[in-house]
């Protein structure tokens, strides 16, 4: 078994792992980060209204450019239409 650990601060991490186990992952570009989520969490062609428009940005950017944050959170997401959910 492995055990994946997504984290941005590395000392956190320090005490616990083995820095030869340790892997940067590169972040992706703001339009990049947009497609990748919009990808999952609208991947069965649901109707995007604004609100859940606005509320997708605010999730892109807490997710800081991190691919497997995008993907978790968009396939969560996806098919959800309650508003409180998402917010």
């Amino acid at each position: 078994s492995k055990v994946l650990v997504n984290c941005r601060n590395w000392q956190i991490l320090k005490t616990h792992v083995k820095e030869s186990a340790k892997v940067d992952m590169a972040l992706l570009k703001k339009e990049q980060a947009s497609e990748l989520f919009m990808l999952h969490a609208f991947k069965h062609g649901n109707h995007v209204t604004n609100d859940l428009k606005i509320i997708s940005m605010e999730i892109i950017k807490a997710c800081g450019g991190l691919p497997l944050s995008l993907e978790v959170l968009g396939c969560y997401l996806c098919g959800i239409h309650d508003l409180e959910i998402w917010e």
